[in-house]
């Protein structure tokens, strides 16, 4: 039998994935962060990881990050990535990662049910929500992971000296990528970096 770890830090969403998953496959555990699963991956107790890509700490790329720094796992572990974000910049992000199944919450439940299921069966499978967020016209416009990162922490209210310390990085390189940012989005200054940053949901 075939064991199987959630992580999904919103609990009602967890139960409802774990309803979806095949009787013959062992729920090993359901965790709410990174820490613990990460001591699971290197402890070699799971054979399929049903993740989102962001924890209670609500960064999406720390996820992101997650999965590329664990790459050697993905060989042997089944990476289904089941995620309500569909932020073009992220879901770009997420289709350079190793993952074998990326699922929308938005899909229907028959059709998560079915992803869910050609994961298990080792076959590999995208979402067509995020198929659709990909391949829109509207969603033209690409950032750096770096760019990302300062763009997601300024939207959730962090000063540039703030972000300048989460990220270990100086003030300058902060600076930098806000200007990149700008330039890439079109924004004439911070409100309106903002403005554009919110319309196109870059703050989950």
């Amino acid at each position: 039998m075939k064991n199987l770890v959630l992580m999904e830090p919103h609990s009602f969403t967890c139960m409802a994935i774990r309803a979806l998953i095949p009787e013959d496959v062992k729920v090993k555990g359901a965790l709410k962060g990174f820490p613990p699963l990460q001591s699971m991956l290197d402890a070699e107790m799971i054979d399929i990881l049903v993740m989102e890509i962001y924890d209670t700490n609500l960064f999406p790329m720390d996820g992101i990050d997650f999965i590329r720094h664990n790459s050697q796992h993905w060989n042997n572990v089944t990476l289904i990535v089941c995620t309500d974000v569909d932020n073009i910049f992220l879901i770009r992000e997420l289709m350079k990662c190793k993952a074998r199944v990326l699922i929308s919450k938005k899909d229907g439940l028959e059709c998560i049910k079915h992803a869910i299921n050609k994961g298990m069966t080792g076959d590999y499978y995208c979402s067509p929500h995020l198929l659709s967020v990909v391949n829109s016209d509207d969603n033209a416009l690409s950032l750096t992971s770096s760019e990302l990162r300062v763009m997601s922490l300024l939207l959730n209210n962090n000063t540039p000296v703030e972000i300048s310390e989460h990220l270990g990085v100086s003030y300058k390189t902060v600076q930098t990528h806000k200007r990149n940012v700008m330039q890439k989005l079109g924004a004439r200054n911070s409100f309106g970096l903002l403005k554009i940053g919110y319309q196109y949901k870059v703050k989950l």
